[in-house]
């Protein structure tokens, strides 16, 4: 096999027609009689997941304040792991955000990116719920203003309404830490 493209006809990547990679836009993608397609589907499907990802935000401060409490599991605890995992998966969007828009400062978000999953990795082995979901909080707080900037810096998600989006689900969830530090025993 020869180097580069040369093995499919092409001699480099610039080269190679869109309908190539199948990213030509198909008509049934605009169907309008499906929820989650159109010319907006993306920022539906993104709202809808985002907004079920505040349901594992939502039980355990619940669990914990009813006192309620679930065979083998614990609602402190489920808490801090889910809010660890969506800290770094955000992490993990600036990451790719960094890599995809091949900038500058593309250096520097890296560096953001994993002291943001590493901060919620942190907070994981910490003594105390109240110190675990105190540092969390922060992380989150931290990757909206790096989100913020980098939109202003950068210039805006290529999907409207995205930070609008961000802007809600980060309240809810910086709420429900405050929420959950509050029900702690």
């Amino acid at each position: 096999m020869s180097e580069g493209f040369d093995h499919i006809g092409y001699t480099d990547a610039k080269s190679i027609p869109a309908t190539a990679c199948n990213l030509e836009p198909r008509a049934e993608m605009y169907d309008s009689d499906h929820a989650f397609y159109g010319p907006d589907h993306g920022v539906r499907t993104m709202t809808l997941l985002g907004v079920l990802g505040l349901i594992p935000f939502l039980v355990p401060p619940w669990l914990v304040y009813s006192d309620v409490t679930l065979p083998g599991l614990d609602a402190v605890h489920l808490f801090l792991g889910y809010s660890a995992v969506i800290l770094s998966f955000l992490g993990g969007t600036l990451w790719g955000r960094a890599i995809a828009m091949g900038l500058t400062g593309t250096a520097r978000m890296l560096l953001l990116s994993n002291l943001i999953a590493l901060s919620a990795w942190v907070a994981l082995l910490l003594g105390t719920p109240q110190a675990a979901i105190g540092l969390l909080l922060v992380g989150f707080l931290f990757t909206y203003a790096v989100e913020w900037r980098g939109a202003h810096t950068l210039g805006a998600s290529a999907l409207p309404g995205y930070g609008i989006l961000r802007t809600g689900l980060t309240s809810v969830v910086v709420v429900l830490h405050l929420v959950m530090l509050a029900v702690l025993p």
